[in-house]
């Protein structure tokens, strides 16, 4: 309405508004933002410069921040080119760490990723003062972002000095150099990344662990995981026609096989299955509105669907006379904005809610769409958005982590609703 290019908003929301957490990610207003709307002034005086951290191995961004950064020096006449720490100058007790080099040249991070990154930091101190995880008194100061701004365009090379050690259900952990959980399960991804390029790690690994616990615990326990995942698998008669979400599935199982074997599961874990259970909702998601596209040239015109009030919404999805649509499903898709529902049909790149409300776009267009043959039990839309608050809650700080077992139920409930999602729409 006023005119202006719809490039330049876009540049200005993610550039400057995002990074100043003045827009979520899904692009609405945080509290912060409404506060501006409101005529609050933003103060910058508190401007500081810090530290985040990329992993050079697999190119993620680290969800740790630093005000500095605590460096140790290694000796200089060290025979070889790993470096050389001496723990003791009375005993002489040297500890000579295996040393990996990324080789990639990884693309810097945007504001967005930053700020991704910036809200499982909190997420994790949050686990840290619930749980009680690690030593308070070891533990850095929380830092509070109120906006991010990357200054440079390449990062800089450096190496953290971590700690691998044995772990009860995964074999081997390693441990939070920044202190703030006990382990890191994102450096032992970058670990792992590592194994097959950097010889001689595996070996390393096998040396400092105890007898056979990479090699034999956690290989085989890997072995034995990837079997039954398989096995499972193999009785899904639908795994061909849809790949992708017969990958993410197996990701799923897979963590919820290593939280069931573990005494104690770590919090960390439970919120990688948490994650990893809401992809597999958007996944199936996705893949029907692969297979049922949407002619959006008949769709009517941006502005006309932008205005449409809730009411109008409700009658909309009332009219369709879907079995699988109940008032409280209803209710809960009323709520979704028309620019997140369209985002959804042009990418699929937007949350479950506005991909299950594409979806129920394109079974207009197609009879043979799942939601025409499922019953409101069977898809169970009110659950499932249920279950992705939950989720969204937990990691937003307003709601208490999950137990390991209201994540396993919700894990079970998501592969099941998949299950017959798929199962639905096979070979139609």
């Amino acid at each position: 309405m006023m005119g202006l290019s719809r490039d330049l908003v876009a540049f200005i929301a993610e550039k400057e508004l995002g990074a100043r957490l003045l827009l979520d990610s899904n692009g609405r207003p945080t509290a912060k933002g409404i506060a501006a709307i409101q005529g609050d002034e933003e103060s910058d005086n508190d401007l500081r410069v810090g530290y985040a951290f990329q992993d050079a191995i697999t190119g993620a961004l680290m969800p740790r921040f630093s005000e500095g950064l605590p460096e140790i020096e290694a000796e200089e006449d060290g025979p070889d080119a790993w470096p050389r720490f001496v723990v003791s100058r009375e005993t002489g007790r040297e500890v000579r760490p295996f040393s990996v080099m990324g080789r990639r040249q990884h693309p810097p991070p945007t504001a967005q990723r930053l700020l991704e990154a910036y809200d499982v930091y909190r997420f994790h101190y949050r686990q840290r003062e619930v749980g009680d995880v690690v030593d308070s008194d070891q533990t850095p100061s929380k830092i509070h972002l109120k906006s991010i701004e990357a200054i440079g365009a390449e990062p800089q090379a450096m190496q953290v000095l971590i700690w691998v050690q044995a772990a009860e259900a995964e074999g081997w952990q390693v441990r939070d150099p920044f202190n703030v959980l006990e382990f890191a399960p994102w450096l032992r991804q970058g670990v792992e990344a590592a194994l097959p390029v950097a010889g001689g790690l595996g070996k390393y690994l096998d040396a400092v662990l105890a007898p056979d616990t990479r090699s034999s615990t956690s290989d085989g326990q890997s072995a034995e995981l990837t079997s039954r995942v398989e096995l499972e698998m193999l009785s899904r008669r639908w795994v061909a026609a849809a790949p992708e979400v017969a990958e993410q599935m197996e990701i799923v199982l897979r963590r919820s096989y290593q939280i069931s074997a573990a005494t104690t599961p770590l919090p960390e874990d439970l919120n990688s299955l948490a994650i990893e259970t809401q992809k597999l909702g958007e996944a199936a998601l996705k893949w029907c509105l692969r297979k049922w596209p949407v002619d959006r040239r008949r769709l009517p015109r941006r502005e006309e669907m932008m205005s449409m009030p809730a009411a109008w919404w409700l009658d909309f999805y009332a009219q369709l006379g879907l079995p699988c649509l109940t008032d409280g499903a209803i209710q809960r898709l009323a709520q979704q904005k028309w620019g997140d529902i369209e985002a959804a049909l042009k990418s699929g790149k937007r949350s479950l809610k506005a991909l299950a409300a594409a979806s129920l776009l394109s079974s207009i267009e197609h009879l043979d769409h799942p939601f025409h043959r499922l019953t409101a039990e069977e898809l169970a839309l009110e659950t499932l958005f249920q279950l992705a608050d939950d989720r969204n809650a937990a990691g937003h700080f307003s709601g208490e982590l999950p137990s390991a077992g209201v994540v396993g139920e919700a894990s079970n409930f998501v592969v099941g609703w998949t299950d017959r999602l798929i199962e639905a729409g096979r070979n139609r």
